[in-house]
């Protein structure tokens, strides 16, 4: 790209009357959001071939206005971006590199970039002008709810544009409402993007406009230090709301498709619920939850929402980007699927799935407690579960199954979350059970009635009524074995021994047939989660709230070693199958592999 001698771009003192052939009049503009340092005033000559007219937005990143292209003779969006982020001549270099590719991008649901360079430090680009809102506007404007078919729709259509970027090489990483804007189209035969996109059917004729995508990859070169990679680990790029778990952590290396198919999911959950699947009210509580916490069901708050829209989203705010969509293109599928009338492939979230998902949390023995007590628990609900569904094949009734299921669930759901509030008090007084008992009453089914009740509804049900468990197995023997909670039990390898921890802040190993105690292992300085034995029973580890992992006689009790370099609370230890290694995980989701010969830290 070649340039001019001329500076188009001078300070207010500077400013000459324009040429006749420049302009007819000259105009100044304060740009301070391009730089704040010195308040450059833009004068309205024109940049290169683009005559400013007026302001039209600005943000962080700097100011759009709207310009005329002079040779072309047609109005455009010209976006100064602030000098100060692109301090070097190779981050302008770059800027206009990204530029340039997303240029090549040409599609209906993607804003068009027709130009981009720079003149000293000044850098432009020149794209289609969009003369509709942004979908962010769009969504504080409106008072009512988006109708299931528009969202699809307007989904549709975004995931179609975003999958023909990812097939030329493009991310977005940046993908939120305020990144897409609407264009007004008057749905006859003048409109070029209306034709193509409704040939697509990627737009709603209930919808005045066509979605466009804007900012691709573009501004990610703003956030960047230009001494450093844009790709280096730990770089954390994009907007908290709407951010992928593996962006969320800064793993660059693992940002691929399927994280800007996550951030149409959460798009897509927005429109539905009129917020982000997670609200918090700082950044780092925020991306805590992305990482850990399950987004709630749409249909939670939305009972209209059909289930297989609810799904569809659910599935592209899956964790592990593996059980998301492979392909903005098959989100795109799905949502054409849906829109006609077809059964989409995402999985229906219910059942066990869901159940796991919602109590398996890092909170010392709950996790471990519903783990073991839910398998137990299968070989006395499933018979009833299995007795108890039934199916219609009247499509009406179909549907209506499939509502009252999503009820069940969404009830179950509420269930659990309440047993987790509340565990600690439920165990000494089963009354706190009430409202939880209140919630799945409505789901008993009355003579005559489909029982559509599944496991997860029993095994909330055994939650929050613990005395009608007890009898459903044999009892062989039932001891106090620590003087307070007892958070976990093992048996060695050949069953003729078993260890407990607890809050006690001791571990204890007992004889199986006799219930005889062993020995005591007392060392730690707080809480002890999780025991185990080595494969020969000669020694047991353990781990504690102390962020220390201990290793002692199975014998004696004695501590042989201490392993230590964990920083919060340590939950979970266990020996390999051939004993001379031992991996231990904390609270905060570390795992660390420890050598037990030399021991030391292998990995982490």
């Amino acid at each position: 790209m070649t340039t001019s001698k001329r500076h188009d771009v001078a300070s207010e003192g500077d400013a000459k009357p324009s040429s006749p052939g420049d302009c007819r009049e000259t105009r100044t503009f304060p740009v301070s959001g391009v730089d704040q340092a010195t308040d450059v005033r833009l004068v309205a000559l024109r940049i290169r071939r683009f005559e400013i007219l007026e302001e039209i937005g600005r943000g962080g990143h700097g100011v759009v206005f709207r310009a005329n292209d002079r040779v072309l003779q047609r109005l455009v969006a010209l976006k100064l971006p602030r000098p100060e982020v692109l301090r070097s001549k190779e981050m302008r270099r770059r800027f206009v590199g990204e530029a340039q590719v997303v240029a090549a991008l040409d599609h209906p649901n993607i804003i068009k970039v027709f130009d981009a360079g720079f003149e000293a430090k000044v850098c432009y680009i020149a794209q289609e002008l969009c003369n509709g809102p942004s979908l962010a506007a769009w969504l504080r404007e409106r008072p009512a709810t988006i109708e299931a078919d528009v969202a699809a729709s307007v989904m549709q259509g975004l995931a179609r544009g975003l999958e023909h970027a990812h097939q030329r090489g493009v991310l977005h990483r940046d993908l939120k409402p305020a990144n897409v804007l609407l264009k007004p189209h008057t749905g006859n035969a003048g409109d070029s993007d209306w034709e193509v996109a409704s040939n697509l059917g990627t737009v709603s004729r209930s919808f005045p406009y066509t979605p466009k995508l804007c900012d691709f990859g573009i501004c990610k070169a703003f956030d960047v230090d230009p001494d450093e990679t844009a790709t280096r680990t730990g770089m954390v790029l994009g907007t908290a709301a709407y951010m992928a778990p593996e962006q969320a952590v800064g793993k660059a290396s693992e940002v691929g498709p399927q994280s800007d198919v996550y951030s149409l999911g959460a798009i897509l959950y927005e429109m539905l619920t009129g917020h982000p699947p997670f609200q918090s009210e700082s950044s780092a509580d925020h991306l805590k939850q992305v990482l850990v916490e399950e987004p709630v069901s749409i249909r939670a708050t939305r009972r209209d929402v059909p289930p297989a829209l609810d799904a569809i989203c659910l599935k592209c705010l899956e964790k592990s980007p593996t059980q998301r969509y492979a392909t903005a293109a098959e989100l795109a599928e799905d949502l054409r699927r849906f829109v006609t009338g077809e059964p989409v492939r995402a999985p229906h979230k219910g059942g066990l799935k869901s159940l796991l998902k919602s109590v398996v949390r890092p909170r010392r023995a709950i996790p471990i407690a519903l783990a073991v007590s839910g398998w137990i628990l299968v070989l006395v609900t499933l018979g009833l579960y299995l007795r108890g569904h039934n199916s219609s094949s009247d499509a009406s009734a179909g549907a209506a199954e499939g509502d009252s299921e999503a009820a069940v669930a969404a009830d179950v759901h509420s269930v659990l979350n309440l047993w987790h509030e509340n565990a600690e008090r439920l165990r000494d007084n089963p009354a706190v059970g009430d409202e939880m008992t209140a919630l799945l009453t409505r789901h008993i089914p009355k003579s005559g009635d489909i029982d559509r009740r599944g496991f997860d509804w029993h095994y909330a049900w055994r939650l929050c009524h613990p005395a009608e468990s007890v009898g459903t197995l044999t009892s062989v023997a039932s001891f106090r074995a620590h003087p307070t909670d007892a958070y976990f039990v093992t048996f060695s390898r050949d069953g003729s021994q078993f260890a407990t921890c607890g809050k006690d802040r001791t571990a204890r190993v007992w004889k199986t047939k006799t219930g005889a105690p062993v020995c005591v292992c007392s060392g730690h300085t707080d809480d002890v989660n999780w025991v185990d034995f080595s494969p020969d029973q000669r020694w047991l580890a353990t781990a504690s709230d102390d962020h220390t992992v201990r290793v002692w006689d199975a014998v004696t009790g004695k501590e042989q070693f201490k392993l230590q370099g964990h920083e919060s609370s340590v939950v979970a230890v266990r020996f390999n199958p051939i004993g001379d290694t031992l991996a231990s995980g904390d609270h905060q989701g570390v795992l660390k592999l420890w050598n037990l010969r030399k021991r030391e830290l292998l990995k982490s």
